[in-house]
This record gives C-alpha cells, structure tokens and sequence, in this order.
C-alpha cells in the first residue's frame, strides 16, 4: 500500500529520504508511494491512524502498515526479513520523528534500539524541515545478497527509489543498504545498518524521462500490493 500526497514547493530531499531506515556510508562501487509529511505521534509503534494533511486545500488520506516480522530463523527467513525492512522506509517516513524513532526502537535489537532511534529521529527532523509539504517515495528492491555473521546474517540489498517533489520534479536514486540482523525475541532485528550509493547504471541516451507532471496521472491506480514477499 502506498501513499500520495501533493507536495508544496520543490526542494533538495534526496539525499535525506534515502536514509530513513537506512544509515548513510558511501559509494557502493567504492566499497512503492508512500508520503513523507509530518505527522502527530501515533499511541502503538508504526500503527498510525489514517492521516490527513491539516490545509484545507489539500484533501490526503494515508494510511500506515507495519511490515510482517519474519519468524524463520533461517538465512530465507532472514533475506526475507531484510526486504520488509526496506519496504517499511515507504511507511516510516509517514510518521513524525519521535513515532519514526519509536518504530524503529521497536524493529532493532535491545542493545541497539536507542542508537539507531536516535539517528532515525534526526533523519525525520532533517526530512520535515527540509520538506515541510511531503515528497512523493516509491521505493523498490532489486537484488539482495546474504552472508552469515557471528549474530545472525548480513542481508545487502541492491534498490531504486524514485521522489517526487511537486509536479516540476521526479529524481531517482540507487542505493546498497546493508542490514545486520540477529535474532531475537523470536524475529529478526536490526542490530546495525549502512546505505552506500551505487551501483548506478548508465541510461540509454535515447531514453527521455518523462515529463515530472504526467507521472502522477500515468500511475493512478497503481499500487505494490503483493509485489514483494
């Protein structure tokens, strides 16, 4: 499920949204909708009642799920975990800083749950200020690759993501997010995190992008339901 949101004035937000979730390092090469607003504190992790943008010349309703914990202890179990953990960026970035931090307290092992809240919370305060309006995030996994660690396994993922600010601006952006996960409590945790960017790929000189006001219109009634596990 994705959300859509009408953003307000175009500013520089890339490079902000591609963290969420996810924690900066540096080029990989070198080593779905959902809306980013503010929002008010929801009372139960990333189960956020539906939202409503408060300007009364925008009418926007969307709506928050939680991923699905994954309950194999396996390297399967874990790859899977590792894509819901992706995915939930789409859903994390709908909520306010601290409900963004409380969200993923609540998806991090014990021992760092209070550390990468801590650099969510911030993220979402950059994200907020920089975007007062919201941006438009679709974001999609590519390929992933696992290896195992002392903990648990070290899922890399390999992803696009696309932003749209307003009707004048589309940008994409390819990223390698690596999650450490261990298990714990009966599921798998994030235990630590890196973005780096790259690999990106060259684009056909013949290829036109298209135009940032059309895209909205040729994806309505798109949606990723049942796209990833």
């Amino acid at each position: 499920m994705r959300g859509r949101i009408l953003v307000l004035s175009v500013v520089t937000v890339a490079a902000v949204a591609g963290l969420i979730l996810t924690r900066e390092g540096g080029n990989a090469a070198e080593s779905g909708s959902k809306t980013v607003s503010p929002s008010e504190p929801a009372t139960q992790g990333v189960e956020a009642p539906p939202t409503t943008v408060s300007d009364p010349t925008i009418q926007v309703v969307v709506e928050v799920e939680p991923p699905e914990p994954s309950a194999e202890q396996t390297e399967a179990g874990a790859r899977v975990a590792a894509v819901r953990l992706l995915e939930a960026t789409e859903s994390i970035v709908l909520l306010s800083p601290a409900d963004a931090a409380a969200a993923q307290r609540s998806l991090s092992t014990q021992r760092s749950g209070d550390r990468l809240a801590a650099e969510v919370e911030e993220q979402m305060i950059d994200l907020v200020a920089s975007a007062p309006g919201g941006i438009t995030l679709w974001v999609t996994p590519l390929s992933a690759r696992s290896v195992a660690s002392d903990e648990g396994f070290e899922v890399s993922i390999w992803y696009a993501e696309v932003l749209a600010i307003d009707s004048t601006t589309v940008v994409d952006n390819w990223r390698t997010v690596t999650y450490s996960l261990a298990w714990e409590d009966g599921g798998w945790k994030v235990d630590d995190m890196v973005s780096l960017s790259g690999p990106v790929p060259t684009r056909s000189a013949s290829l036109l992008p298209t135009r940032a006001s059309a895209v909205d219109a040729m994806l309505t009634g798109y949606s990723d339901d049942g796209l990833t596990p």
